[in-house]
């Protein structure tokens, strides 16, 4: 009843799900962070200082620290969806992005001990970024389908990419992931630049940036009007947005 009371009413409209979801996605994450720590010690998953110049640490730091923080990402949204959207909290497109993850992090783990090639690692991304891109439903998916042409007029004209946007879409994921571990040489770095994306892209796209998480492809046909990205429902524009265009997504609670 807690959680229900939270997600529902006017206090907050828009952003109660979101926060409490954050709220218990730390607490789970920081409670599990203890015993992946000894897990990781027992298993020899630790980090060497001495291994090249990137690391900033001084001394021998256990891995693996993703197994928490994805642990408290599913407790977070196992626990509030089914009250933030009682009609649907689990679509098959976050189904297929909780599915993935969950292998992509077993994988990261096993090559914190193994250390696989490059070669290797490259060809699982990309065939994960394929794989997360065929869980879907009717209206909704996790794929690059077109990208709109610079300068060109309203509405914007479209370059539709058809059954390119399957590699394409998987080259992106695979973009982002391997930048993402890149820059984790430094405690705060990677999260701090991916919540700055984050508030950038809700900037540019309004409240639709939110929701379940993700910006999904809407496929031809389904008969939905569409807005200028960043409009809000009253018809103003949200600070920073830009004048491109996207269908509406389902109601935030």
């Amino acid at each position: 009843m807690t959680l229900l009371a939270l997600t529902q009413g006017k206090i907050l409209e828009g952003f109660r799900a979101p926060i409490l979801a954050g709220v218990l996605a730390t607490v789970v994450s920081w409670l599990l962070t203890p015993w992946v720590r000894s897990f990781a010690i027992s298993k020899g998953a630790v980090d060497d200082p001495t291994i090249d110049d990137r690391r900033v640490h001084t001394e021998p730091t256990p891995r693996w620290g993703g197994l928490a923080i994805y642990g408290g990402i599913v407790a977070a949204l196992g626990a509030v969806l089914p009250f933030a959207y009682p009609h649907g909290p689990f679509p098959m497109y976050l189904i297929g992005m909780l599915l993935i993850g969950a292998v992509v992090v077993v994988m990261g783990a096993l090559d914190d001990l193994y250390q696989y090639r490059a070669s290797i690692q490259a060809l699982f991304l990309l065939a994960a970024g394929v794989a997360v891109q065929f869980f879907f439903d009717p209206e909704r998916r996790i794929q690059i389908t077109s990208v709109a042409i610079p300068f060109s007029a309203e509405p914007r004209q479209l370059i539709m990419f058809g059954v390119m946007a399957i590699p394409l879409t998987s080259i992106y994921i695979f973009v982002v992931t391997k930048t993402m571990d890149t820059i984790d040489g430094i405690d705060g770095l990677a999260a701090g630049i991916r919540e700055a994306l984050d508030r950038r892209r809700e900037a540019q796209l309004g409240p639709d940036a939110r929701g379940h998480g993700c910006r999904c492809r809407r496929p031809a046909g389904v008969g939905r009007q569409s807005r200028p990205v960043g409009q809000r429902r009253d018809g103003s524009r949200w600070p920073g947005s830009s004048s491109a265009t996207a269908g509406p997504s389902p109601r935030r609670p």
